[in-house]
């Protein structure tokens, strides 16, 4: 034995009692685990009342405190039991290529821990809560931090808008980190579709950040659609909004993910990164082609399927000058009680004005967000 330990390396001081397998599951089919546990229960009371063999019990106990028709792993997640039959037979398959797991209701949708998957949702999204909260407060955190150096207080107003911006950044990170985590464990348990279950079994990088904009868009359109549905936003602000949306998203993600390729030694800090600089580039590019979109729409008198308002009518002003009078809807005005004042009379000289000519043009021009009408030039 001496011997056998010092080639392995192994020390020679050991108790040689001790159970090869000391501190490890012993797994076995579970239509024998039964059996087991009452036949290592029987020997240890044998064993107990013989002096040769009270060595061996420390084996025995070790080994019942271990059997295990399953394995698990630290974070809660755990193997099916198989009874011995089972395994020959997926066995069998396996070495043939013809082991399919649905057959045998082994898919990820139906064996899954739902309530760990639940459990990495929410703190998935309370640790998007956390960012987004000091993201959104950080400038008033940062200003409160200066008006304490410099006057030695912190203002109510400051209080105040460091706990509205903390608590809205709060709730929507939230919503966003929990959607996002969502859509992320159905993709891996399946329910979407094989191809985007090992894109997401994977940790594809490229699929994650598609998860993350296209959550981010649809979260903040269906704000403006709220507000679009109680009349606080019009259609046309509502589209160019959403299309201003597409763009930073699509540069973002573009520069995204070439800045994560160019520094694969931090992945995470390049797509960071080159997503800022993409958001900033989109909403250039997006200034830029609303600025051509609506010249050609002054010009031609476009209304791209609705998309832009043509306003045919003429502004007040030039009405005014005109001399046309328009009809208002009358509204009823109670009359003030006025006391009389005395003013003393004033001499005022009377002055003499020349005629001049008068020209002002009105010609077409953007009055608002994707609305066109005549504009007075002067």
């Amino acid at each position: 034995m001496e011997e056998y330990l010092r080639q392995r390396g192994i020390d020679e001081n050991i108790d040689v009692n001790l159970p090869i397998y000391q501190a490890q599951a012993r797994l076995i089919p579970a239509d024998q685990i039964q059996d087991a546990i009452e036949k290592l229960k029987k020997r240890i009371d044998r064993d107990s009342c013989n002096p040769h063999r009270v060595h061996l019990l420390e084996r025995y106990r070790d080994t019942l405190k271990k059997l295990t028709d399953h394995v698990e792993s630290p974070n809660g997640a755990k193997s099916l039991p198989l009874t011995e039959d089972e395994s020959k037979v997926l066995h069998s398959l396996a070495k043939r290529g013809q082991f399919d797991p649905a057959k045998y209701d082994i898919t990820l949708a139906k064996k899954a821990d739902y309530i760990y998957l639940t459990k990495s949702t929410f703190d998935a999204g309370l640790n998007a809560a956390i960012y987004s909260a000091v993201f959104r407060a950080l400038p008033t955190i940062i200003s409160s931090i200066s008006s304490l150096i410099k006057e030695g207080k912190i203002s109510e107003e400051q209080i105040n808008e460091f706990v509205h911006k903390g608590s809205y950044g709060a709730a929507q990170g939230f919503i966003q980190g929990f959607t996002t985590s969502l859509i992320q464990n159905n993709c891996k348990l399946g329910i979407f579709g094989e191809k985007l279950q090992i894109l997401a079994l994977n940790q594809d990088p490229v699929f994650n950040n598609v998860v993350v904009i296209i959550v981010t868009t649809t979260i903040e359109t269906m704000k403006d659609a709220i507000k679009l549905h109680y009349g606080e936003i019009e259609g046309r602000v509502f589209a160019q909004r959403l299309e201003k949306r597409v763009f930073i998203a699509s540069f973002s993600y573009m520069c995204g993910t070439v800045s994560q390729t160019a520094l694969p030694s931090a992945p995470l800090v390049g797509y960071m990164i080159g997503s800022f600089m993409g958001a900033v580039l989109g909403g250039f590019a997006f200034e830029m082609k609303e600025k051509v979109f609506m010249s050609i729409c002054v010009e031609k008198g476009y209304t791209c399927f609705g998309l832009v308002e043509q306003d045919y009518e003429l502004p007040q002003c030039v009405k005014d000058y005109l001399g046309i009078e328009t009809m208002n809807i009358e509204t009823m005005k109670f009359e003030d009680i006025e006391e009389e004042k005395m003013t003393p009379e004033t001499m005022n000289p009377e002055r003499m004005h020349f005629e001049t000519m008068d020209i002002k043009w009105a010609k077409r021009g953007v009055l608002g967000i994707r609305k066109v009408g005549y504009v007075v030039v002067e």
